[in-house]
């Protein structure tokens, strides 16, 4: 029977395989989360996600449960062959007395045997690490949501790794030590939940702290339809053009500012010849979007909710417009790429010549 030879693997591989992606965790609700990578002995290395820095320190005792995995993963072993697979594992509380291990099993595509002329058996190399995902609710129910919980991603060269973390309690001293270099972080509060990042820990690192940002950066939408309108009983076709800036991207108010390009056609009385004219509108105002299916909070500037806009004709061509005319709009059905707009046009702040209209605009 040949042996096995667990081999110590590039991390850069792991990076490849596995950046910012979890075993049945999906990888856009992971975006939002603060990252702890921590390289542990034998080219081991532990990955935590947590929403808020805060919830990590209610979990610096990972041995606990990594104990019970370790009872649970024996009991199990026997069943399993001996193979160069790598093997992912998800591993969670159900209640105080129950746990769940889920295992699958990935087949390599490549074998790598090392010969040597002293041995008679080759060795069969392992070139794929295993993976313990160990996922803590918040919550003492287990029907907590994907953003109420702590991950704990252990890529190990062989799951029985495990069993020498916790004599030496390692796991735990690094968490630790992470959650005291967070507190230590002078340049910002990294505690509050304002912030995130990416905490890279090794003997090597002398700045542990990456991408610090604040989870309240602006948003830009830009926005482009084309409709038409119903002005003095006329059809009027329009293009449009709208820049939003929403200031952060938990909430969905935008600030927008816009310019509309008209096209008319009036016919001469006398003639009866038409004559284009072209007319436009600067406008500004505040337009709310909605969310993004599937998220909590992230703005979706496709999704036009309700919009409220003030314009002044800024050019004019013909005789469809006084000087000093406005324009006030609003946006009030929104059904994919379809917009219903009702406005009004006016001189002197609505002292004379109010005149209503209708648009109906297309696109995004």
């Amino acid at each position: 029977m040949k042996s096995f030879f667990i081999a110590v693997l590039s991390m850069g591989i792991f990076g490849h395989a596995f950046a910012q992606k979890l075993p049945g965790v999906s990888a856009s609700m992971l975006e939002k989360h603060v990252k702890y990578t921590i390289e542990l002995e034998k080219g081991n290395k532990l990955l935590i996600y947590v929403s808020k820095v805060h919830d990590l320190e209610k979990y610096q005792n990972l041995d606990s449960i990594l104990t019970f995995f370790i009872k649970d993963y024996k009991a199990i072993k026997s069943s399993l062959s001996e193979t160069t697979n790598g093997r992912t594992v998800i591993y969670r509380a159900l209640n105080k007395d129950q746990f769940q291990l889920d295992l699958v099993e990935h087949e390599v595509k490549k074998q790598r045997f090392n010969f040597d002329v002293n041995r008679a058996e080759p060795l069969s190399i392992k070139t794929v690490q295993d993976t313990l995902l160990v996922i803590q609710n918040q919550l003492s129910s287990v029907i907590s949501t994907e953003n109420e919980r702590v991950y704990f991603c252990l890529i190990l060269n062989n799951l029985d790794d495990v069993e020498e973390l916790l004599k030496n309690s390692t796991a735990n001293a690094h968490i630790r030590k992470a959650v005291e270099d967070t507190k230590k972080y002078s340049r910002r509060n990294l505690q509050s939940d304002k912030y995130q990042f990416n905490y890279q820990q090794s003997e090597t690192e002398s700045m542990p702290f990456r991408n610090v940002k604040s989870k309240q950066g602006s948003v830009l939408a830009l926005n482009v339809t084309f409709g038409v309108g119903v002005f003095r009983n006329q059809l009027v076709p329009n293009s449009q053009i709208e820049l939003s800036i929403v200031p952060t991207k938990y909430h969905n108010m935008g600030y927008t500012l816009g310019w509309r390009a008209m096209s008319w056609a009036n016919k001469d009385a006398l003639t009866g010849r038409w004559t284009p004219h072209r007319n436009s509108v600067l406008q500004a105002g505040v337009t709310f979007y909605g969310f993004k299916e599937g998220t909590t909070g992230i703005v979706d500037t496709d999704r036009v909710l309700f919009g409220v806009y003030l314009g002044r004709v800024m050019s004019r061509s013909g005789d469809v417009f006084e000087p000093d005319t406005w324009n006030f709009s609003i946006t009030i059905v929104e059904r994919g790429i379809v917009k219903i707009q009702p406005e009004v046009y006016f001189n002197g702040f609505f002292s004379r010549n109010l005149t209503r209209g209708l648009r109906v605009q297309i696109g995004f």
